[in-house]
């Protein structure tokens, strides 16, 4: 019997990262039903996140993020698929999943839908990052996330007031 390797994370080393996006019609009971549709497929989910959806016809989307292998995967977009009718893999690691549709934007507005998906301090960059321990750049770099997490298509595009500092560092980084 082959005993699996797991992570730090607890996943199996031949997992990979992965998010998916699947959107619903609003009703109760709706969310249950397509988490216990991937309950049984031994995944730990690490990220839940729900939105209006910018889709026609659809009430709200949700994004999961997860470490699973290929088989994995397939299970749970199979699984989900049956309640929502709706599932998108919006990132993963796998080389290889069935059917491999990378993700593209079809319209502007499809754009919206990756917002919020900007590093935020303390969330995806890590403690060895330059600004981490500087409080001016972590609030400098909330205020200009948030700007951009706000604008949506269509908005007139923010202007952001840099810095003589920040403009002359880019300028460095340009040249």
């Amino acid at each position: 019997m082959d005993s699996e390797v797991k992570n730090a994370n607890g996943a199996n080393e031949s997992s990979f990262p992965t998010t998916l996006l699947f959107s619903v019609k609003d009703r109760v009971g709706i969310l249950i039903e397509c988490l216990t549709a991937i309950k049984t497929l031994n995944i730990s989910l690490t990220r839940i996140e729900s939105r209006p959806s910018k889709t026609p016809g659809w009430d709200y989307d949700f994004f999961i993020d997860f470490g699973a292998d290929e088989e994995q995967l397939s299970n749970t977009i199979k699984s989900l698929e049956k309640v929502t009718k709706q599932v998108k893999v919006i990132n993963t690691g796998a080389t290889q999943v069935t059917p491999v549709v990378p993700w593209y934007p079809r319209r502007k507005t499809d754009l919206d839908t990756f917002a919020d998906k900007i590093l935020a301090m303390g969330e995806e960059l890590d403690a060895d990052h330059p600004g981490a321990l500087d409080p001016v750049y972590r609030a400098r770099r909330t205020e200009i996330a948030q700007i951009a997490k706000s604008h949506r298509h269509g908005q007139p595009i923010p202007r952001i007031e840099y810095t003589k500092q920040e403009i002359e560092t880019w300028g460095v980084v340009f040249r």
